[in-house]
């Protein structure tokens, strides 16, 4: 697998080749916010669950509101297909 098809598989790629999600951003669909995005950190993730991502400070957030990730700043994830993707397979490797 060259690059992970869902949010969910590229955060359990990183979790567990990394063993850990601390080098993690996440952007988040939240409605209400400004221009309705939130960024959640990798370290506030409790459980990467089966249909939801878990965390600390915003309980239970559904992968389908899980915009784009970055591992070390780089972007790894992206539900636009116009977003230039970064080869997560070299990122992790350092």
């Amino acid at each position: 697998m060259k690059y992970p098809k869902t949010a969910r598989d590229t955060l359990l790629k990183i979790f567990w080749i990394k063993g850990s999600l601390e080098d993690v951003k996440i952007e988040l669909l939240f409605r209400g916010a400004p221009d309705d995005r939130i960024y959640l950190l990798g370290k506030d993730i409790k459980h990467i669950g089966r249909h939801w991502l878990i965390t600390y400070s915003a309980g239970e957030i559904p992968y389908h509101r899980v915009l784009r990730i970055y591992y070390k700043d780089k972007l790894v994830f992206s539900r636009f297909k116009e977003d230039l993707i970064a080869d997560i397979n070299k990122l992790i490797k350092d």
